[in-house]
């Protein structure tokens, strides 16, 4: 018999909802180290960790006390954003070096070296930020565990509420595709805004994906495809903006070398774009979300909660 005040919700609620959290908890902690030294890899790591806790909270916000899911969310949110311009510093540096293999030739030296130069000192004016991500984590090590706080109705249960966020989210996806499509102007900025969605949407599924496995794995393999094409334009971005104003703060002396260099990311980025397009249509279409949203249904259907 259930005692009054006592939780007794479907097994799986907790074992995948704290399971996924302490997993990319730790994840964070092994990472802290390597963050002292700046080292891109962690770097990286420990964004996507906190991106993926954030995911949790997310998804528990209704079952969380309002102070605990602020603090939590702010800190992470603190740790992310902290690391986020020593990141795409990291990566633009990398995309810059990979450019000049093929271009070196058509460069002034002096510009190479300038720009490096350039972009090394704005790495360099990240570390206080870097620091502050590294206390922040320290904080949210030394949190109370999430299991002490997250508390479900006794009549809750995982799937039905699965069933509702993923099918409400490939309904966002749908719809934000329009934004890569025919797309001018390659630094418009809705393009980003998708990319962001899909990251977003895609660890809200890795969440579920214990239960959803079967009808969101091919699904979820031609999202990552999307992303990671976006994620090559977004950087194409990023550089080409960085040269603009590296372009104005040199008193446009290497111009000539920024025009052909922007000219080129420009054709990157809209290749990258329609690439992105056709990887997305490939499963946006009536009858694989037909099959996705039936197969989800089918597993709630004969799922038995034993709560």
């Amino acid at each position: 018999m259930q005692k009054e005040g006592e939780e007794i919700s479907c097994p799986k609620t907790r074992e995948i909802f704290i399971s996924y959290y302490n997993l990319h908890l730790d994840g964070l902690k092994t990472n802290l180290p390597l963050l002292l030294t700046y080292n891109p890899d962690a770097i990286h790591d420990v964004r996507v960790a906190t991106r993926r806790m954030r995911a949790v909270l997310n998804e528990c916000k209704k079952w969380l006390p309002s102070d605990i899911k602020y603090t939590l969310t702010t800190q992470l949110r603190t740790i992310t954003r902290s690391l986020s311009k020593r990141r795409e510093l990291d990566v633009i540096q990398q995309v810059f070096e990979h450019l000049l293999i093929n271009n070196k030739e058509t460069f002034y030296e002096n510009f190479i070296l300038d720009f490096s130069n350039y972009i090394n000192k704005l790495r360099e004016n990240e570390v206080k930020n870097c620091s502050i991500a590294y206390n922040t984590s320290l904080e949210i090590l030394n949190y109370p565990p999430l299991e002490e706080h997250l508390k479900f109705p006794s009549d809750f249960c995982i799937y039905p509420y699965a069933k509702k966020r993923v099918l409400s989210s490939i309904t966002k996806i749908k719809r934000g595709t329009k934004s890569i499509q025919n797309v001018k102007s390659p630094m418009n900025e809705t393009v980003h805004i998708f990319r962001i969605l899909i990251k977003k949407i895609r660890y809200m599924w890795e969440i579920y994906h214990y239960i959803f496995q079967s009808p969101l794995q091919n699904f979820s393999e031609h999202l990552k495809t999307t992303q990671t094409l976006l994620g090559d334009y977004n950087d194409f971005r990023i550089l080409s903006l960085l040269l603009k104003d590296f372009n104005k703060q040199t008193n446009q002396a290497y111009s000539q070398n920024i025009s052909k260099i922007r000219d080129d990311l420009k054709e990157k980025m809209l290749k990258k774009i329609n690439e992105a397009e056709n990887a997305i249509e490939n499963v946006i279409n009536t009858k694989n979300i037909k099959n996705i949203k039936q197969e989800i249904k089918e597993i709630c259907n004969t799922h038995i909660c034993i709560s």
